[in-house]
């Protein structure tokens, strides 16, 4: 494969859907678990220029985004459900990084804040007008059991990722009987999932400024060079290098797909799903293309939030898996949303040069406190 030339018009979009070959996937799947376009070339046996090319490719119809762990940086992300009349407040809080709009006037922010002021911010947040919930780590594409679909069932050299998914709904309707071997089967890729990332013992990182520029620039791109970052920004390229292997590796956990261009007509949803069964749900909802991410609240084991540009009808078989295996999965609440605004620098917002910005006291500053 090291020889091979990666054609750049292999990948494509079919009636909305992605078509991929199996070898796009496997190098795919790779990519998504690794920190620079040497590793997953390493991982994956092919060149850099292979690989490269399947990510400017992929990056036409999404974003390869790198997450940190943000228990380790001394952050937590939330989210918060408030009314219509709280954007003007938000909007002054440098932690609030995103804004979803629903049709029916409610806000719902995606925030970033530190760990001492938490508590406080999430007993006062918005006078207690607003729902928050504390998030867990956020989850992309499982790439794990899409590569067991494609390895398995018989898929064609060339297929679709909508194609994958009917080949899953066929197989557990054929060959899994019982709810406990359905559980054990989502269970089992979520744990090959989980052993592929990036192990650490990093507990807590105390990041610098060259630290929290290293994070900015991953989120807007997982596979920004260092040199090219140093560059930008007139600064030496050791010096980033540095700070890149000893601060901000120990904290990664890997990439996510966010499907930017996806050719829907439809608007985002936000879906909150509810049950001892959820994580069924989720992981049957983690290869829907395109799902975005889904996300459970911290303490809440039987919650997730689901971002997704699914049509609704595509949500039919996860209730007839409902019925078919008695799971407890409800949906408590649905967003049609609209993206209002976005800070493409959320970590620089918050970080004073000396430590981040308490959220509960910008909350207070903001609203005249």
């Amino acid at each position: 494969m090291d020889r091979e030339e990666y054609r750049m018009d292999k990948m494509r979009l079919v009636d909305g859907d992605i078509e991929l070959t199996r070898d796009e996937m496997r190098v795919l799947s790779v990519i998504v678990k690794s920190s620079s376009i040497g590793e997953a070339a390493r991982k994956a046996g092919a060149s850099k220029k292979y690989v490269m090319d399947i990510v400017r490719k992929l990056n036409m119809y999404g974003l390869l985004v790198f997450f940190p762990i943000f228990s380790k940086i001394g952050l937590s992300l939330v989210f918060v459900i408030a009314d219509k009349d709280t954007e003007e407040i938000a909007r002054r809080i440098p932690h609030f990084f995103l804004r979803l709009s629903s049709d029916d006037g409610e806000n719902i922010y995606i925030a970033l804040a530190d760990k001492k002021s938490l508590p406080e911010f999430m007993s006062n947040a918005f006078s207690g007008l607003a729902q928050s919930y504390v998030l867990g780590e956020v989850r992309g594409w499982n790439t794990e059991i899409i590569n067991y679909l494609v390895g398995k069932l018989g898929v064609p050299k060339s297929f679709t990722v909508n194609m994958l998914t009917g080949k899953l709904e066929s197989y557990i309707r054929e060959k899994i009987p019982s709810r406990a071997e359905l559980k054990r089967f989502f269970g089992y890729f979520r744990v090959k999932e989980e052993d592929a990332y990036r192990k650490g013992n990093v507990y807590y990182v105390d990041l610098d400024p060259y630290d929290v520029l290293l994070l900015d620039s991953k989120l807007a791109d997982a596979y920004a060079s260092i040199s090219g970052i140093a560059k930008r920004h007139g600064l030496y390229r050791q010096v980033l290098h540095y700070h890149y292997i000893n601060h901000v590796l120990p904290v990664w956990r890997s990439n996510i797909i966010m499907w930017k261009d996806v050719r829907a007509p439809m608007r985002p949803r936000l879906l909150h799903l509810r049950g001892e069964d959820v994580e069924v749900a989720e992981e049957y909802f983690r290869v829907l293309y395109p799902t975005v991410f889904t996300v459970m609240p911290v303490g809440k084991g039987n919650d997730v939030f689901v971002f997704t540009y699914l049509p609704e009808e595509r949500e039919e078989f996860l209730w007839s898996l409902r019925e078919m295996y008695d799971l407890d999965v409800v949906k408590i609440d649905e967003w049609e949303l609209s993206l209002s605004y976005y800070a493409s620098k959320p970590f620089s917002r918050i970080y004073t040069g000396s430590g981040w910005r308490s959220i509960y006291y910008e909350y207070l500053r903001a609203i005249g406190g």
